[in-house]
């Protein structure tokens, strides 16, 4: 059994309806608050088990009087940050520069508690509809530039995320990478990338691993073509999974086939482990021929109790 030992806290800051009680929400699976979300007011914090690691998310309030408040007790709120995430909303143009100062406020008062943390700044409500739309083409680009001068000038890599509420991809892709950031589980894509050599010949050519909460915590391709054609899926297996619990086994098989663009036809399947402690699911991109129980049966024998001792051991060395 995993033992959770070893706890993260990860900051979401930014200006008030900037969006940052949502992206919780929505990473959580909480829907049905959606359309409930008032303005955090000062401080809230949820817990989340990851790979049998503690995640402390801090929403921290985006109204004028709780920004001052922090900048003013940063050591007592910034203390222990392992993640910041800043989320701005694109659409927002009049509080850009607003959003920008307290972006400059906040790495200030790092270099000041001396904490070098991974940065992640998302570029928030460019929802799917609106991405092309000229202001908002070109509020990004005023956005990366106005924030790159700021990482700069605090000499912090800061990794950019364009994200929506309504693109579930876009935010687990987001903190799937800062999770990647804290916890080292590159031993995961390793595993993952020897499966799909071993698989080549039955089909194989991608496949992504995803925790209990839906969180990528490894995956594997064969092109980067392969990636950005299977990460375009996984909005549809996760709303399945969520949003039809109730009308379906999640412990069953989930396969379609997709013609892209080109003419090639790819096989998608998507299926959940409970052998282990925390549930894993397993997305598998394959060729037409793809032998899907072939492939699954060797995961499931081979593959997931090297995931499990790995695990173990990554617990062993943090510890």
């Amino acid at each position: 059994m995993v033992k959770i030992s070893e706890i993260y806290k990860i900051v979401f800051v930014g200006l008030d309806f900037a969006g940052k009680t949502s992206i919780l929400k929505v990473l959580a699976g909480s829907y049905s608050d959606l359309d409930r979300i008032k303005p955090t007011l000062g401080r809230e914090r949820t817990e989340w088990d990851i790979l049998g690691f503690k995640v402390i998310n801090w929403d921290l309030g985006g109204q004028k009087q709780y920004r001052d408040e922090y900048i003013a007790n940063a050591e007592q709120v910034l203390r222990d940050t392992n993640l910041l995430i800043f989320v701005v909303d694109v659409q927002d143009a009049e509080r850009i520069n607003d959003a920008a100062n307290y972006f400059n406020d906040i790495l200030h008062a790092l270099d000041l508690l001396k904490i070098k943390c991974p940065v992640i700044l998302c570029l928030h409500k460019v929802d799917p509809d609106i991405a092309k739309n000229p202001p908002i083409v070109k509020n990004l680009d005023w956005v990366t530039n106005l924030f790159s001068e700021f990482s700069e000038k605090h000499d912090v890599e800061t990794n950019v995320f364009i994200t929506s509420i309504f693109d579930r991809k876009s935010l687990i892709e987001m903190f799937s990478h800062g999770i990647g950031t804290l916890i080292p589980i590159s031993i995961l894509n390793t595993i993952l990338d020897n499966f799909i050599k071993e698989t080549k010949d039955i089909g194989v050519v991608g496949t992504i691993l995803f925790d209990m909460n839906y969180i990528v915590v490894g995956s594997a391709f064969t092109t980067l073509n392969t990636r950005h054609t299977c990460f375009r899926t996984i909005n549809a297996f996760t709303t399945l999974m969520r949003d039809f619990k109730g009308v379906y086994d999640e412990d069953r098989q989930i396969s379609f086939n997709i013609s892209i663009s080109n003419g090639d036809i790819y096989r998608f399947t998507f299926s959940k482990f409970s052998e282990l402690t925390s549930p894993f699911y397993l997305l598998i991109m394959g060729k037409q021929s793809l032998k899907v129980e072939s492939a699954f049966t060797l995961f499931r024998k081979k593959y997931l109790p090297k995931i499990d001792e790995s695990l173990h051991e990554l617990i062993k060395k943090i510890e």
